[in-house]
């Protein structure tokens, strides 16, 4: 379905259309940067997507997703009801002992009698799409051991495998751990922050600020970004609100991006700032201790990674590297953000309200998280959260690494019903009453500033040196 034109040392692709099989198991992100070896096409430039939907996450279904959405709709000629196809209307009403039937009436319907109807109209002529389930289709239908044989699926196939080889629909073995419904209850009624000068009249009612950073490693075309979150303990509790939030655009330079962070932890008069330790915020942290971050009076900085499944303690701080003044933890992603999910639930951890409807609201970004159950070497059922394909999830990150270093600094997690909860993070009565700014072995660094220091001895002071 294409030409190669070489020219010189160059080879250009020019297709005239693209057909992708299997298109559930491309990565999202590719198909834009395949569908551009048609833009030269003067002619034809179509895009065919085929394949088996297998969760809500893949390609298949995000395309799908995008598109018009047709049905064969099959009216019945008793009744007159339209029954649609699908798992989601009439499919299973249909299924009869001799073949398809009215999901009203239970009479019989056939096929024939109907047609593909675009469930959104106005993408009909741009992106049509079209699903087609064994329980219409005309060879199950038109043999009787064909429809037998269906019907045996239906009773013995489990239910992704059905869904998917037989009704052609996604079936999600992960879940969601989190609803709309679970970050609508947890939004808190503070006055908007949208600059650092706004949160001067609410800073008073924190004991500690973080802001956390999780720095985009995508291009133009991936769904990635670098969020901010802005996120301060209560005085009065153990509960955090993010105070700010943020996903920074597309296209800003490293060097912006540095300074809109920096200018955020110095105008909120920033605790501690926690930051995602990859690769991609290696050029951002230069650019910001240039720019004096590491002279913001008591500011903390904490380097995080994250790691697989573990045992042991969720986040891990390591000093043995090469130099005195580096350091980094590392922390169990799935774990940690299992953490952040139950905070929410129990309304430990508090949003800015934004309406459910606004697509682009950065509050979004945790709803992307997945629960994926999969099985280890040992046979043993392990679950890993994921991130939804085609949307952001990179706020949802930015506040793990700063509730995380949050509750770190503190020694204890928020009461949100699990074995870890502690009355640490209580304000206590009385004149022995101790400063929670500075509570705990974990202040600081405290619990591993001798290895530090010892470290420390070990490097020759600058000067020293014979040449």
């Amino acid at each position: 379905m294409y030409d190669v034109e070489v020219v010189g040392t160059h080879s250009y692709v020019l297709a005239n259309g693209i057909c992708s099989h299997n298109c559930q198991d491309i990565e999202y992100e590719f198909l834009d940067v395949v569908n551009e070896t048609m833009s030269a096409s003067l002619f034809w430039g179509f895009s065919v997507y085929l394949g088996t939907p297998k969760t809500t996450d893949t390609t298949l279904a995000l395309l799908w997703n995008r598109s018009s959405q047709a049905e064969w709709v099959i009216r019945c000629t008793h009744c007159g009801r339209y029954n649609i196809p699908n798992p989601e209307q009439d499919l299973l009403k249909m299924i009869g002992d001799h073949g398809p039937v009215c999901a009203g009436c239970g009479k019989p319907v056939s096929p024939r009698d109907g047609g593909y109807v675009h469930a959104i109209p106005d993408r009909a002529l741009s992106f049509p799409g079209y699903h087609l389930s064994q329980t219409v289709h005309p060879l199950h239908v038109s043999y009787e051991n064909k429809w037998r044989r269906l019907l045996a699926k239906v009773k013995d196939y489990d239910t992704m495998t059905l869904y998917n080889e037989v009704f052609g629909w996604p079936y999600d073995a992960s879940t969601s751990p989190l609803t709309m419904s679970d970050l609508q209850r947890a939004v808190h009624d503070l006055p908007e922050v949208d600059e650092p000068s706004d949160a001067a009249n609410i800073r008073g009612e924190y004991r500690y600020v973080t802001v956390g950073v999780d720095w985009s490693g995508g291009g133009a075309i991936s769904d990635s970004y670098t969020a901010l979150a802005v996120l301060g303990l209560r005085a009065d509790s153990d509960v955090i609100d993010v105070i700010h939030g943020a996903r920074l655009p597309k296209g800003m330079s490293p060097t912006d991006e540095a300074r809109e962070v920096l200018r955020w932890i110095r105008g909120v008069d920033a605790d501690a700032f926690a930051y995602d330790n990859g690769g991609a915020g290696f050029v951002r942290l230069e650019i910001m201790k240039h720019e004096g971050l590491m002279a913001v009076p008591g500011l903390t900085v904490v380097p995080i990674n994250y790691t697989g499944p573990s045992a042991g303690d969720v986040m891990r701080p390591h000093t043995g590297v090469r130099e005195s003044d580096l350091y980094y933890y590392t922390m169990d992603k799935s774990r940690s953000l299992s953490v952040i999910v139950n905070a929410i639930k129990a309304c430990r951890i508090r949003l800015p309200e934004f309406p459910p409807e606004d697509a682009n609201a950065f509050q979004r970004d945790l709803l992307a998280l997945r629960d994926d159950p999969r099985r280890t070497r040992s046979n043993d059922v392990v679950v890993v959260i994921i991130k939804k394909p085609g949307v952001p999830d990179d706020f949802a990150h930015a506040v793990n690494f700063g509730c995380s270093q949050i509750w770190d600094h503190f020694g204890a997690y928020p009461r949100i019903g699990t074995r870890y909860d502690t009355s640490l993070l209580e304000p206590t009565d009385g004149d022995d009453a101790r400063d929670l700014r500075q509570a705990g072995p974990r202040g600081d660094f405290d619990r591993f500033m001798d290895a530090v220091d010892m470290r420390a001895q070990m490097v020759e002071e600058p000067g020293s040196y014979e040449w």
